[in-house]
Formats: structure tokens, sequence, C-alpha cells
């Protein structure tokens, strides 16, 4: 009875599975939002010379992805704040001689949109959390170098302001 029944469980399994797709987040942001000004980032966190980097690679997510334009602020539809009010790393682990070789990073970062010349933001969108985590023992094979973990998080940071940008605008703000 179990090899008769066997069969039919494969068929039924594999029709669920067919069915299974992938559905890409919806674009919330307004259809007549085409370009966006990008002014440099606020950094009220307390790690250092971070703002030019964040500015650049969030404007190079955009162009990046291609949904929406970065423009100058004459011409732009919304402007783009972007604050990165956390950034957060500590020690996750030690090796055996009291060493550090793991940091996490916790990194805060908010966004709000404004219609060109408005002080009164239009959308404010929900908190974007990161939380990244590196070896940190020059010993190991698989370090990363303070430059490197820096650049890795501004580009996460970076394509995560993208997607809550595209995705994220809430709809009471339409």
């Amino acid at each position: 009875m179990n090899r008769a029944l066997f069969p039919v469980v494969i068929l039924i399994a594999a029709m669920a599975l067919a069915g299974c797709e992938r559905i890409a987040p919806v674009r919330t942001l307004p259809n007549w939002v085409q370009g966006v000004y990008i002014p440099i980032v606020k950094n009220t966190s307390f790690e250092p010379g971070i703002e030019e980097d964040a500015t650049r690679k969030i404007q190079e997510a955009f162009m990046q992805d291609g949904r929406v334009n970065v423009v100058p602020k004459s011409s732009a539809d919304l402007i783009l704040q972007v604050e990165i009010s956390d950034w957060i790393g500590r020690t996750t682990g030690t090796a055996g001689d009291d060493i550090a070789d793991r940091t996490q990073y916790n990194i805060t970062v908010k966004v709000q949109l404004f219609e060109p010349y408005s002080d009164q933001p239009r959308a404010v969108l929900l908190p974007i959390l990161i939380e990244m985590q590196f070896n940190t023992d020059a010993r190991s094979i698989d370090y990363v170098q303070l430059p490197d973990r820096q650049e890795r998080i501004l580009e996460t940071v970076a394509q995560r302001v993208v997607q809550s940008t595209i995705t994220g605008y809430p709809a009471q703000a339409r």
C-alpha cells in the first residue's frame, strides 16, 4: 500500500512546488516620482567620517537600480533625506587566547522624503535595521579589515535605502 501512495505523494508535492514563485516587492513609490535628489547623509552616530561615502554609495545604488533617477535639487520630484542614527560595533566572540575574532555591527538608518522646498516630510519610512558580523582576527584567513567592513556595511545600507524608498512608501502619504 505504501508503494501505491508514493507516486501520488510525489505528484502532489511536485504540483505544489510548481506553483511556488517568488513575487518581487511592488513599487509603492508614486509613479509621478521619477527623480530624487540625495543630499549629504546625516550622521548622528558615533562613527566618524562616513557621510560622504554613504551618500556616494546610495546615489550609486539608485543609479544601478534604474527605477528612479538621481537628479539635481532643481529638477527633483522628491528629496531623500537619509540619517545614520546608530552605528554600533561590538565584539561577539573571542579566540582561546582572548583576542577578539568576531565583531557584530548594528546600524539604524532613518529615511524621510520631502517635496522640494518643503520643511515637512511627505513620508517618513520605517527605520532600516542592519546587522552584520565580520571576522576581525588578523591571523584568520577570512579576516576583514576595517575599511572593507565599512564599505560592505555602506553598500548594504545603500541597497536597503533604495529598496525601502521604492517599496516602503506608506499608503497614507500617496
